[in-house]
């Protein structure tokens, strides 16, 4: 008979000839009428709820798991009677035997019609990993057939209980076939329509297991199977447990502990009631009672009378039922308080109850649900970029495109304002100030500057150098300072007369002479009595180092020892061999300067190019590969540059800025006289060896500064002058270095750089490579972007069923 029911094309008449024992066409009119507000508002819920499910592919489960979806999933131990007891409390024959049946999730969907209307579909919803494999294809074309046989031989009752048990069986089967292993996450659903049969749906999940097969542990397989269900807390857990064994042995209350810890959402059954140890009922009461306050449940312990494989092949579903009854009316159930609690139909009514209380909660929610993730995958997909055209034209329109999106955010790192950047945001350009800035530094510190008073910063008065001759510190433009005192922990007040202005600060600083010893000690700045901050950083003015003066006076004794020259005068090389010294200097950190702009703007370039191109692999690396090309150009063009231009500076000593050279000069030769020589020479006007600079009239100060100058000797004058000369040389030579270096490499790493990106980048990247192979993805970033979009998709269906349904109008209006 089975065999006839799944051939393609048997007569009518043969078809409703046959039989099904355990069927009965009037099991649940009894207790069920189509006319039930309760059950027409189950059908109602239970029709949305199962239709926003369909529009969800199951490799996509996981991802829409936020939406709140309520089912029943029926979980327990292998042989608990799961299976049994869903086919007693559906009509519905799940797969039965010694050992492990259940191998895959079975999702059955029930629907009772209202009209004379027999019909069943099966579909499967895939897992990735069945997906992935190579035998999937043909398993799902065996699944496909076995559907499509199921719609086609189903007539009534009978035809639709056996042709589903038939197309269960042989669904898992073939499932199975694809990967070498004992249990699937690939969902079999079963969608059935009768007028006999409950309003209910349900997932019948494998039996957990304790023993290792083929290399897996049976158990943990399973523990990850239940995972995805359990921990949905819009799931109600339908929790089997045996009477067989003592309920602490069932490792499922432990997977109800972990998943629904305050049990609100888990129905108890205990199965087999009539193979309990005679005597060890009591325990099960307990539960079933709410007696055992550790296993309590908020929705109840139920017990049920299971049947065995023969039982199922000899009497008919009725019938069974009608034992069931029985059992629960003699014995020590007799007198039970609980009768509620007792049968499958009662287990049946609740869950059909509970599901429909929570769809009423949940339902409501999912469109509010679904509008916040179809926003975020559509953010997802933004992140990827736009779909790529398949043709050549399009391909190559977004190609320049996207070079010419590149090109404008280059534009505007190296410091070009556009309408699109914000004021405060830091941009590639500011990071090339201050390498510009560092290397001005650097230049300037290779010259004469030891002949001159040293100035550092410094933070801490206990590590000011024993050279130290002074504090300054910077005085504001809008300042007066002529009351301004130094004073010492001593209370000692020193005030300050001098001005100083060095080449590195743009403004003045005031100078107050006191030795390291007091300085170390620490001070405070007050202006007429009070404390006053005039700037949080303070310079310690040290004695200038002599070491450079020294050379110098040897080279022209060596000139005057050796060569033919008046006293007072000095050969010109000897000026140019002294200069060149500080220009050889400016090479290197020259160089260091090409560097650190190509390493800079490299790490620019990586950053734009990986974040615009992400997703295509190729065009990537060619574009990074292309770039490094225009900026090894780039650092080679600017270094020839450098190497010129120093050559320059080293055969032709000369400037045109002739005013600014003679005024440097000047100043460095009245630097060489200190204010200890004046000093002394003021003592000794004076005949008094205690005066102090403080206590020397202004006058008397310059007419003394005037006399020290007159009275050095010619060859110290000669010193002064060539080292005098050599500094205003190598100021003003440097000036003009540093300037055209630092105008050159802005050229040629920005504007140069950032014009071969926007006219050649977009030719150079094809050359070899096809448009197709340009725009090819990882595979990860394909399947992720697969993955948005058959979430915007699934999510939109749902949209969709959403917005053409009464019940969510209904629910709106309330």
């Amino acid at each position: 008979l089975d065999l006839l029911c799944i051939s393609r094309g048997p007569s009518q008449k043969i078809k409703r000839c046959i039989r099904t024992r355990f069927f009965s066409p009037s099991l649940f009119s009894s207790t069920m009428t189509s006319n039930s507000p309760d059950i027409a508002q189950f059908k109602e819920y239970n029709e949305l709820n199962n239709r926003i499910r369909d529009a969800i592919p199951s490799q996509l489960e996981k991802r829409l798991s936020k939406l709140s979806l309520p089912r029943i999933a029926s979980c327990g131990s292998q042989s608990a009677g799961k299976s049994s007891i869903l086919t007693q409390m559906t009509g519905i024959r799940f797969p039965r035997a010694s050992g492990t049946c259940t191998r895959v999730p079975i999702e059955l969907r029930l629907e009772r019609s209202r009209t004379d209307d027999y019909s069943a579909k099966m579909r499967v919803k895939w897992c990735e990993e069945d997906v992935m494999e190579e035998k999937w294809t043909k398993a799902k074309d065996t699944v496909d057939n076995i559907g499509q046989i199921l719609s086609d031989e189903i007539c009534d009752s009978e035809s639709l209980v056996m042709q589903v048990e038939i197309a269960i069986k042989a669904a898992q089967d073939a499932i199975m076939e694809v990967r070498p292993v004992n249990f699937s996450s690939s969902v079999i659903t079963i969608s059935a329509s009768s007028p006999d049969l409950p309003n209910l749906t349900l997932v019948d999940l494998p039996g957990m297991v304790a023993y290792k097969a083929s290399g897996e542990n049976g158990h943990d397989v399973v523990e990850n199977l239940y995972q995805p269900y359990l921990s949905d807390t819009s799931t109600v857990i339908l929790a089997v447990l045996t009477g067989e064994t003592d309920y602490e042995n069932q490792p499922i209350w432990n997977e109800v502990n972990k998943h629904d810890p305050l049990h609100e959402r888990t129905i108890g059954v205990i199965t087999k009631a009539d193979r309990i140890d005679p005597g060890g009922e009591k325990q099960w009461m307990d539960l079933i009672s709410g007696d055992n306050i550790d296993m309590s449940l908020t929705h109840g312990w139920y017990v049920t009378k299971s049947l065995s494989q023969k039982d199922l092949e000899s009497i008919s579903q009725h019938d069974a039922l009608l034992l069931e009854k029985r059992h629960f009316q003699s014995g020590v159930w007799k007198d039970f308080s609980k009768r509620e609690k007792l049968g499958t139909e009662n287990l049946r009514q609740k869950m059909t109850a509970l599901l429909l209380e929570r769809m009423k909660l949940s339902l409501p929610e999912v469109g509010i649900q679904v509008n916040e993730m179809l926003k975020e995958q559509k953010e997802i997909l933004k992140g990827m970029g736009e779909c790529i055209p398949e043709s050549d034209e399009g391909k190559l329109s977004v190609l320049k495109e996207k070079i010419d999106i590149l090109a404008q955010e280059l534009h505007e790192q190296f410091g070009h304002l556009t309408s699109s950047q914000e004021l405060s945001s830091e941009t590639h350009y500011s990071k090339v100030k201050d390498l510009w800035a560092q290397y001005k530094k650097d230049i300037r510190s290779a010259g004469p500057e030891m002949t001159k008073s040293v100035v550092k910063e410094f933070k801490l008065w206990e590590n000011v150098s024993p050279s130290a001759i002074g504090v300054a510190v910077r005085v504001p433009d809008n300042y007066t300072p002529d009351h301004v005192c130094l004073k010492l922990p001593d209370g000692t007040m020193i005030g300050s007369e001098e001005m100083l202005k060095f080449d590195e600060q743009e403004s003045l600083m005031r100078l107050f002479r006191i030795s390291s010893s007091q300085l170390s000690q620490g001070a405070t700045f007050e202006e007429n009595g009070s404390v006053v901050r005039i700037d949080p950083m303070f310079f310690v003015v040290e004695k200038p180092n002599n070491e450079y003066r020294e050379k110098v006076k040897k080279v022209l004794r060596n000139a005057q020892s050796n060569y033919r020259i008046m006293i007072g005068e000095r050969p010109s090389t000897l000026s140019f061999s002294l200069c060149d010294e500080f220009v050889k200097e400016w090479i290197s950190p020259s160089h260091d300067l090409a560097q650190s702009l190509f390493e800079t703007q490299q790490e620019l370039v990586r950053r734009i190019v990986l974040g615009r191109f992400e997703q295509f692999t190729e065009l990537k690396t060619a574009s990074l590969q292309k770039m490094d090309e225009y900026l090894n150009q780039c650092q080679r063009g600017f270094t020839e540059y450098i190497n010129m231009h120093h050559e320059a500076e080293l055969k032709h000593k000369h400037t045109l800025n002739d005013h600014h050279f003679h005024d440097t000069k000047s100043k460095f030769n009245a630097r060489n006289i200190t204010d200890d020589d004046i000093l002394q020479k003021v003592k000794n006007i004076l005949e008094n060896q205690n005066c102090t600079k403080e206590k020397c009239p202004r006058s008397l100060w310059e007419l003394a500064k005037k006399d020290v100058s007159s009275e050095q000797n010619p060859f110290e004058s000669d010193i002064n002058d060539t080292i005098a000369t050599v500094a205003a040389y190598v100021k003003c030579a440097h000036e003009r270095f540093m300037e055209s270096c630092c105008m050159i490499s802005s050229k040629i790493f920005l504007e140069d750089f950032e014009m071969m990106v926007k006219k050649d980048l977009w030719i150079d990247v094809r050359k070899g490579r096809p448009l197709s192979l340009l725009f090819s993805e990882k595979p990860h970033i394909v399947n992720r972007r697969k993955t948005a979009l058959a979430s915007i998709v699934a999510l939109e269906k749902i949209q969709a069923v959403l917005g053409g349904n009464i019940l969510v109008t209904r629910i709106k209006q309330q």
